[in-house]
């Protein structure tokens, strides 16, 4: 019976001070370590929402592109209506954490005012203002960048760089260099190439259009208009033949028309000889033969891209006697 009773008044005495103590302390832990787990998870979420947004900005500025010749600009200049500015062709402007995404963007491709894009606009170019660099990684090295999209990320400075800093908002318009800080900043980017790409560009930016001479009797030969496609106008121009070859007497290669100045063929390489090349939006030739035989030759041209595009075409002229 004494054990019973015993037994009985043990199994009623509930936590002493120390159990109680202990549970506590260990029950503030696993709250101080939730508290501090929240804010770690709600930042790697908005990280990996404003990634998204990224992703789903450039995707939106691509797509436009191929529907537009151009990429969208910062803000709305006259006469471009407000469905043109970034921030209504993106579906969000605005990253996780609510901030505006900073949008830089080579001008050229994106012609505002009086200036209208062409097919030409992105395809055209070769090249661009923009190189993009990282700043934790030293060999990544980008040249040719259409447009860049940055999130602030968690710690709101953008620690991106840009040099020199563009004069307007978003517009980049001479060479620049984009250091990425891809360790506190989101960024994203798109190349010329990828733009191209995407935008359904095909073939060269810049090609001669003419594959042939015609043949002519002595004494006619027809006006013949050598022109090109793509490309940044102004083009221009230079002949080249072999060091012994002559052009056949009374024919003439004139600029831009029938009667515009006269050019002259060149004995040596036209690529050392790029300063001296004939500017003209296409060239003619014409003029009254009074010999036979075949004239062999190449026409360069050139066009005024940032880092210019060149092609050449070899010819062969070929006159016969009545």
């Amino acid at each position: 019976m004494a054990d019973r009773a015993n037994s009985n008044r043990f199994s009623r005495q509930g936590f002493t001070l120390i159990e109680l103590a202990i549970v506590l302390v260990i029950v503030g832990l696993l709250v101080g370590i939730g508290s501090s787990m929240v804010g770690v998870l709600t930042s790697a979420i908005k990280v990996r929402e404003s990634r998204e947004i990224l992703d789903a900005a450039t995707q939106s500025i691509t797509s436009w592109a191929s529907s537009n010749n151009r990429i969208p600009p910062f803000s709305t200049v006259s006469p471009d209506i407000p469905s043109n500015k970034f921030d209504q062709v993106v579906k969000n402007p605005n990253d996780a954490w609510g901030r505006a995404l900073v949008y830089y963007f080579d001008s050229n491709l994106a012609p505002t005012g009086a200036t209208a894009p062409t097919k030409d606009t992105i395809c055209g170019r070769r090249s661009t203002f923009i190189t993009l660099k990282d700043s934790d990684n030293a060999t990544i090295n980008i040249p040719n960048v259409a447009f860049v999209v940055i999130s602030t990320g968690d710690n709101v400075n953008q620690d991106t760089t840009i040099s020199p800093a563009p004069a307007s908002p978003g517009a980049v318009t001479g060479t620049t260099v984009v250091i990425a800080d891809t360790y506190n900043d989101i960024v994203r980017w798109v190349t010329l190439d990828e733009l191209r790409s995407k935008a359904g560009c095909l073939g060269a930016p810049l090609k001669i259009l003419n594959n042939e001479f015609p043949f002519a009797p002595v004494t006619t030969y027809p006006d013949t208009t050598v022109a090109v496609d793509g490309g940044v106008p102004p083009y221009s121009w230079c002949i080249q033949t072999a060091v012994d070859a002559t052009p056949p007497a009374g024919l003439t290669f004139h600029q831009d028309t029938t009667t515009g100045t006269a050019m002259t063929a060149v004995f040596a390489s036209c690529n050392s000889n790029l300063g001296s090349w004939n500017s003209a939006a296409q060239l003619v030739l014409n003029g009254a033969p009074s010999g036979t035989g075949s004239y062999y030759f190449s026409i360069f041209v050139k066009d005024s891209d940032n880092t210019p595009n060149i092609v050449s075409k070899p010819f062969v002229l070929t006159i016969n006697p009545n």
